[in-house]
């Protein structure tokens, strides 16, 4: 039978691809059609249709006729539904269930494939190591042998649940636990996942839709993320916690109260469905040996790795406080490490949850166990240590006697004193033998992870992670460090930490941060930001002349300008020599060189000057410029005479 959820009730009905898909609403925007900003909205992309409340871009321009117009685009939206698997379902085609949903679990036709103890399941369609007679295909939810691999199946319809042939050879079967389905209960405190049909609040007072607006208008609709359901009309008007209130689920009223909590009871938290309780979810925080039961979050007094989220029913590993869980799936129930530090763990005496069998049944697990009444009323019996079988009448494989309490297998009680992490081997001999597990190293009666021991082969600057899941080491260089974490260097070391090669590279770590923070500074006389240096000549030539040659020598520290040749001066000052006294030339003669290297000069005496260069003498002033002795000779760029009494020029 199906109901509006999508949950699937029945071996037929589970098969039924494409009914358990449930929807999350997720929004696509667009840009409307260019227009004028106070025009009609609606002009979205067909399927689409304008934000509310509406938003514009002025950033668009349009063209009518000849003219062109500054516009507005209207962003537009439209709803896409996101596919993923309602609640108790997995696979491509959400047809594959995640828990059962009847105490039997014949419709159960997920993926798990190992037993409560740990053992993993043999597959259907072999007859090794175990023969055995469940090869009919119709006993089967998937109706062939060979589908069903060596996943935990209920063939034979056991009231206990689904079980399957072990790998082992001392093991022929186990049930496996598989968890109940819950839906007309929370799973967590807040009761986010609850999709049942409960649509009255606390005090009686009916709910409103989720999807309407009247009695009393809310904006819960807009998020149907944050609903459980398909979409928020599936919702319809039943109890739900779209907010995440602490409180539980709700709803709003079709009274004068705005809203009121729903009492949706917690999916029997304090108890365990399964030996190995990995569901249990309670606040029981003390051990069978009356310890205190430490922190998960905590390294004190013992230092753990049992700190993945998904490895807790709780929201986080903080919410899971110090009470009983069970992280690593230990087969025989819930545990916690201990405030003793002489005593590192402790098993947890969580009950199950359900009820003891009524005095009338008489004595139906021959008093080797508890019957106990499942929550379909049906008889099933919990075996004390050593018995099984359906009314607890034999003993496990490893025990024998009256009490079922004598073993020759001294690894069944206690590990055999082995370490919780080690294997235990009874060869018959004075002791047993203990070899730690995988990852682990020791021997045997105390193991320690690899980055306990020696830093698990890392850098001893480096931090050293152990993944209890995998049983590896991984290594990552710390805060201001580099490399492969089983080789470290500090950054600075490194390509002098992005520096340049002549600069002094320096680093910090914050404190609280962690950040590196690298210093660069360029050494005495070099110039820059550490990141580049320059040479003391490449800046203003060292400080000598623009001309002059500038060379720095390193072990002296000192920098040498030398004038380039033909020049003169010492290096900070360089001229030519036509530039000092005028070559040597007469102060009015014209200085050149002769050469290019400027080694020699060449002295001319200009126009109207008579000499060398070395002398160069005014016309005048040399037999009175051939003037008659008693004239007056002057000069003014031309030797000029003139008579006295005729005081006529004359030219020379």
């Amino acid at each position: 039978m199906k109901t509006r959820r999508g949950i699937v009730h029945g071996i037929a009905a589970v098969l039924d691809p494409g009914f358990n898909w449930c929807y999350s609403i997720a929004n696509e925007t667009k840009l409307g059609a260019c227009m004028h900003c106070g025009s009609d909205p609606s002009r979205c992309p067909e399927g689409s249709q304008p934000m509310t409340p509406l938003k514009r871009f002025y950033n668009c321009s349009f063209t009518r006729g000849t003219k062109k117009y500054t516009g507005c685009y209207t962003l537009c939206y439209r709803e896409i539904k996101v596919p993923k698997c309602c609640y108790g379902f997995t696979g491509p085609n959400c047809d594959v269930l995640t828990c059962r949903q009847t105490m039997a679990g014949m419709e159960y036709n997920g993926y798990q494939n190992y037993t409560r103890t740990g053992r993993s399941c043999q597959r259907w369609d072999s007859q090794s190591p175990h023969s055995h007679i469940m090869v009919n295909d119709r006993d089967f939810p998937e109706r062939t042998v060979a589908d069903a691999a060596n996943y935990c199946r209920n063939p034979s319809a056991d009231k206990s649940g689904p079980w399957c042939y072990t790998t082992s050879r001392t093991k022929r079967w186990e049930f496996c636990d598989v968890p109940l389905c819950y839906f007309e209960c929370k799973q967590t405190q807040t009761g986010q996942e609850y999709m049942g049909t409960k649509s009255v609040t606390q005090s009686g007072k009916l709910c409103q839709r989720w999807d309407k607006t009247t009695p009393h208008n809310h904006t819960r609709s807009s998020n149907p993320d944050h609903f459980p359901d398909a979409t928020v009309s599936a919702a319809e008007n039943h109890c739900r916690n779209p907010d995440g209130d602490i409180g539980g689920p709700w709803c709003y009223t079709m009274t004068d109260t705005p809203w009121e909590f729903c009492d949706i009871p917690l999916c029997d938290l304090q108890c365990r469905q399964t030996v190995m309780g990995k569901d249990y979810s309670g606040t029981l925080a003390v051990g069978n040996t009356r310890k205190t039961c430490q922190m998960w979050t905590s390294q004190r007094p013992h230092r753990h790795y049992q700190n993945k989220p998904e490895s807790f029913p709780d929201k986080s590993v903080a919410d899971a406080k110090n009470y009983c869980r069970n992280p690593d799936y230990w087969p025989k129930g819930p545990w916690c490490f201990t405030m003793n530090r002489d005593e590192r763990w402790a098993q947890c005496n969580v009950p199950f949850c359900d009820s003891e069998c009524p005095d009338n049944m008489g004595n139906p697990c021959n008093g080797n166990g508890r019957c106990m009444m499942d929550q379909k009323g049906q008889r099933l019996c919990m075996c004390d240590d050593g018995f099984t079988g359906v009314s607890c009448d034999s003993c496990v494989e490893e025990m024998k006697g009256r009490y079922c309490n004598q073993s020759t297998n001294r690894c069944l009680q206690n590990n055999g004193g082995c370490h919780q992490f080690a294997t235990c081997f009874d060869a018959q001999e004075e002791s047993v033998q203990c070899n730690c597990s995988t990852g682990y190293h020791g021997d045997g009666k105390s193991c320690q992870t690899a980055c306990e021991i020696y830093n698990g082969g890392c850098h001893r600057a480096a931090t050293c992670l152990f993944n209890t899941e995998n049983r590896t080491v991984s290594c990552t260089c710390r805060s201001g460090y580099v490399g492969t974490g089983i080789t470290c260097a500090k950054v600075c070391d490194v390509n002098n930490g992005g520096c340049h090669p002549l600069a002094k590279c320096e680093f910090s770590v914050g404190k609280v941060t962690g950040d590196v923070n690298i210093t660069c500074t360029c050494p005495d006389p070099y110039h820059g930001n550490g990141y580049t240096c320059h040479h003391p000549c490449t800046v203003q030539n060292g400080g000598c002349h623009p001309l002059a040659i500038c060379s720095y020598t390193e072990r002296a520290k000192n920098v040498t300008c030398v004038c380039p040749p033909g020049h003169l001066g010492d290096g900070f000052i360089c001229q030519r020599p036509c530039d000092v006294n005028n070559g040597g030339c007469d102060p009015v003669a014209i200085c050149n060189h002769t050469d290019e290297l400027l080694l020699t000069v060449f002295c001319k005496c200009p126009l109207g000057y008579r000499g060398d260069g070395s002398v160069c003498n005014r016309p005048c002033s040399v037999n009175n410029g051939g003037c008659h002795s008693l004239a007056k000779c002057d000069y003014v760029g031309t030797v000029s005479h003139y008579n006295v009494a005729s005081n006529q020029f004359c030219y020379v």
